[in-house]
């Protein structure tokens, strides 16, 4: 093994430095640097070059460490010396502290930040600031309560166990200025050359930049004035505040437009009461500006035409058109002149048409500016000055067509659409109409008349609408009189009343019924009832029309029951039945007569006898008079 004389130096920043001699031939060396006890290199090097090596600073104390050097070139290795050295427990103590690196200073308005990087073996730190001194044990402090836009100092030390190492050179730094708030209440104008943007003051500012277009301008006032402008183009602007130390920020970028020229062209066509102006498109536009009255009203538009009504007629109007932008008005385009026209009277509306079997009604609203009318009526042309026209003398359920139009000394209107109206079918009449009564009741009917789409019956003055051919009025008095009329009803009109006719209620059946029985006839008889024609008298399902007030039937069986029901007629109808009765012939006479026995006492007599087989009732004549005992 060669001896390379390698030698092993303590440096004061706790580094090792190895030396040796490089031998002949060899091109490299390998370096192992490692801590007695451990089984790992602190440093290895395989490729170095040279005859000396440093470890890295600040190596632990109370700590021995081993220092290899391994020499190569020509494919062989020579030397593998290696040295150990002790770096004593308090070596650090005596050596003197690094200087502090890296200081960054941060200000801010009212407070100060300053950070730096740690100093190896360093406990603390005092930081000389303002000639007062401020120990920390972190590597970073911020200074607070500062005033604004000031000059403070600062040095910055580091402090071991034993030793502080030499302050920093001083620096001079100042808080920053307090900047003027940001401009708000951002208005602006513009015309077709210039723009003017407005904005509230700013606290403590003593002047404003504007950037405008690209170009800044400075003012003292809260408003600023650009001339010689494009009209239809829009412009960017930021504005800032200023005070005596600093310039604020700039507001975010806004837009001014100045509005567009007037259109190219601009026309107007008019009506007796309005007129229309129109003009050509105008690009980029927000809107439009259009004069057409006499008190120089001005009206906004959207699109490229405004119609202007409730005008007088035959009257001559100026009208003009500006484009504006979102921020200003255009001038105008040069005044011109349109007269609106006569105005003709409009279309009458309202129009119905009212119709009878021979006529037709018909009626309108009145026209303001109207002196006349003229009705189109089934061909012909009538004038009236009035809203309304009959024309008489028409067929029933026949369509006429008819229009109306306006007139006055101007000339007349157009018409308006053509309507169609129905005169009605005639009422019913004579043997188309049928009627019957009973006691409380009138039923009228009628044949359906062809184009009706209801009938209105009217019976003592009231009228009934029906939609069908017959109706029944109930809850009327027996044997009373009343008046009916009919007419018919189209989606035009009603008919004339058929004339009025009367019929009466039937009077009711008789109260109280005399019955006489036989063994094969039975005899009914009843009193005589005012306004009765005739009467019904059913028996045993068949009905017997009798004029007088008695019925008698014969061949009837004996001793059998029957029911029966009467009822009165008179010329318009029959009433109600009476109830129904049961009424019972007689039986064949007893074969024998019975045993009578009598018994007197001071004031009676009192008569017993046997039973008859068959018998129902019995007559017995006492002292001259009858009586009818039914049963025992």
């Amino acid at each position: 093994m060669a001896d390379i004389n390698l030698k092993l130096t303590l440096n004061d920043n706790g580094s090792i430095t190895a030396n040796w001699t490089v031998l002949p031939g060899m091109i490299k060396q390998r370096i192992d640097f490692w801590e007695v006890g451990k089984s790992y290199g602190i440093e290895v090097n395989d490729d170095w070059h040279g005859s000396s090596y440093t470890t890295k600073a600040n190596l632990p104390a109370n700590k021995q460490y081993y220092f290899k050097v391994v020499q190569i070139g020509n494919g062989i290795e020579l030397g593998g010396d290696r040295q150990k050295i002790l770096i004593r427990y308090d070596f650090y103590d005596n050596q003197p502290m690094g200087a502090v690196q890296n200081i960054v200073i941060t200000p801010a308005t009212t407070q100060i930040g300053v950070r730096f990087d740690a100093v190896p073996r360093a406990q603390s730190y005092d930081i000389l600031f303002d000639n007062s001194v401020y120990n920390v044990t972190q590597t970073s402090k911020t200074f607070t309560g500062l005033t604004p836009n000031t000059s403070h100092t600062i040095a910055i030390r580091a402090k071991g166990s034993k030793m502080t190492g030499a302050y920093s050179a001083t620096q001079t730094v100042k808080t920053l200025p307090v900047s003027p708030a940001v401009p708000s209440g951002i208005r602006k104008t513009a015309t077709e050359t210039s723009a003017t943007i407005s904005w509230n003051k700013v606290s403590g500012a003593v002047s404003y930049d504007i950037l405008f277009n690209g170009s800044t301008y400075n003012t003292t006032s809260t408003s600023r004035t650009f001339t010689g402008l494009t009209a239809g183009r829009s412009y960017t602007f930021q504005v800032r505040a200023r005070n005596n130390d600093v310039a604020g920020s700039y507001t975010s970028q806004l837009t001014v437009a100045t509005p567009a020229k007037p259109p190219a062209t601009v026309t107007a066509t008019s009506t007796g009461d309005s007129i229309t102006v129109s003009w050509s498109k105008v690009d980029g536009v927000a809107g439009y500006l259009v004069r057409c009255v006499k008190d120089d009203t001005i009206t906004t538009a959207s699109t490229t035409s405004v119609k202007f009504t409730d005008l007088q007629p035959k009257t001559s109007y100026t009208y003009q058109v500006a484009c504006r932008s979102l921020d200003g008005e255009g001038s105008f385009s040069p005044a011109r002149t349109i007269r609106t026209l006569a105005k003709m009277p409009s279309t009458p509306a309202g129009v119905v048409g009212e119709t009878t079997e021979n006529s037709v009604t018909i009626r309108w609203d009145a026209v303001s500016n109207a002196t006349g009318y003229d009705v189109w009526f089934n061909g012909g042309t009538y004038s009236t000055t009035t809203p309304s026209r009959t024309f008489n003398n028409l067929r029933d359920n026949t369509e006429y067509a008819y229009k109306i139009r306006s007139k006055n000394s101007d000339g007349v209107g157009e018409y308006g659409e053509e309507k169609k109206v129905r005169t009605t079918p005639k009422a019913p009449y004579g043997s188309d109409v049928k009627v019957t009564s009973d006691e409380a009741s009138i039923t009228v009917s009628w044949n359906p008349v062809t184009g009706a789409t209801s009938y209105d019956l009217l019976v003592d003055g009231k009228v009934y609408r029906v939609t069908g051919t017959s109706h029944k009025v109930t809850g009327l008095t027996p044997n009373t009189s009343h008046t009916y009329q009919l007419r018919v009803n189209n989606a035009n009109g009603s008919s004339s009343y058929s004339s009025a006719r009367t019929l009466k209620t039937t009077p009711k059946a008789p109260d109280t019924v005399t019955e006489k029985p036989s063994r094969t006839d039975v005899t009914l008889r009843w009193d005589s009832v005012s306004g009765a024609t005739s009467y019904d008298v059913l028996f045993d399902g068949t009905t017997y029309r009798v004029t007088g007030t008695s019925k008698t039937i014969s061949g009837l069986k004996v001793d059998t029951p029957y029911r029966y029901q009467i009822r009165t007629n008179n010329e318009n109808g029959s009433s109600s039945y009476s109830p129904v009765k049961t009424i019972r012939t007689l039986p064949y006479a007893p074969s024998t007569y019975p045993t009578v026995k009598a018994t007197a006492a001071v004031d009676s007599v009192t008569l017993t006898w046997s039973a008859v087989t068959g018998a129902t009732e019995y007559e017995l004549i006492f002292n001259g008079d009858t009586y009818t005992v039914k049963g025992m």
